[in-house]
């Protein structure tokens, strides 16, 4: 059900501008009418607009992390809505960067210990020794159709790993002074095997919680903070564009402002615009 409205409009003393202003926004109760041919354009108020739709869309990010039962703090002092904003977004993104950043090389570890697992638990160590004495050890994978068992152990001293329907892995190992062109697809093991890979995954998961309780923490100690700064914006946002949607007259003695008031708080408006000895004019919307 749309609210039914009074269009107010008020003619009002320069002097006395912004305690009106001040009045009507304690008050509450004015939707102001944008001037027809749009307000002038304001690169703070711009800013201000920017940065205020992006604590907004933070707001259920952050209290995504909020447990069932978990007490938010109360709000701080701040004497600056736009440099705590700012400050809150960027410590909220930077938890999040480190919070994705270990998921990523969560699931970039997974994929390495798939990948190396069939080549069971191999020491880099060990393989490193056997270059230094003159050896080379090299990895392989071909298809089961490409592959002959006797014919890779004579020519490329093959040993197979291991085999699939799809892949046969094999090993080969030559004299460093000689290189073999091997007829297969030949793989760069990590320096960590599959079980070692494992230990560092373990590591990442207690990372991962950590980063989880950092953000959980900070939920409960920003939630109200970044709700508060928004209430601050909206109203400093407000504030500007009532401005730039007065039109000054008598060469900027008088600021003449129109808007719109539920007639339910009608009744406060006028009296309060009685006290203040505002002039203005009400009317039905047309």
């Amino acid at each position: 059900m749309i609210a039914k409205m009074k269009k107010y409009s008020f003619l009002v003393f320069h002097k006395q501008y912004d305690l009106f202003l001040a009045r009507l926004r304690d008050l509450g109760v004015l939707h102001v009418e944008k001037k027809a041919e749009g307000a002038p354009e304001d690169e703070q108020l711009t800013k201000e607009i920017n940065l205020l739709s992006q604590v907004e869309k933070t707001v259920p990010e952050v209290e995504s992390y909020l447990l069932k039962d978990s007490i938010a703090s109360k709000a701080e002092a701040f004497p600056d809505a736009i440099v705590f904003a700012e400050k809150l977004l960027s410590d909220f993104r930077q938890l999040q960067a480190e919070h994705q950043r270990v998921i990523n090389s969560m699931n970039d570890l997974t994929k390495q210990i798939s990948a190396m697992q069939v080549w069971g638990n191999y020491s880099t160590d060990k393989i490193n020794a056997l270059q230094d004495a003159g050896y080379r050890m090299r990895f392989f994978t071909c298809s089961p159709k490409s592959f002959d068992e006797d014919e890779f152990a004579q020519l490329y001293n093959a040993v197979v790993v291991a085999q699939t329907k799809e892949l046969v892995y094999f090993v080969t190992v030559e004299r460093r002074s000689v290189s073999v062109d091997v007829p297969a697809d030949e793989v760069k093991l990590q320096e960590h095997n599959a079980e070692q890979l494992r230990t560092d995954l373990e590591a990442l998961r207690h990372l991962l919680v950590a980063a989880e309780g950092n953000l959980q923490g900070w939920a409960i100690a920003n939630i109200n903070n970044l709700k508060a700064v928004c209430k601050e914006l909206r109203s400093a946002i407000d504030w500007k564009t009532v401005h730039l949607n007065t039109t000054a007259l008598a060469e900027d003695k008088l600021c003449l402002l129109e808007g719109y008031c539920p007639v339910e708080n009608v009744p406060q408006l006028e009296e309060m615009l009685q006290d203040e000895h505002i002039l203005f004019e009400a009317v039905d919307p047309t």
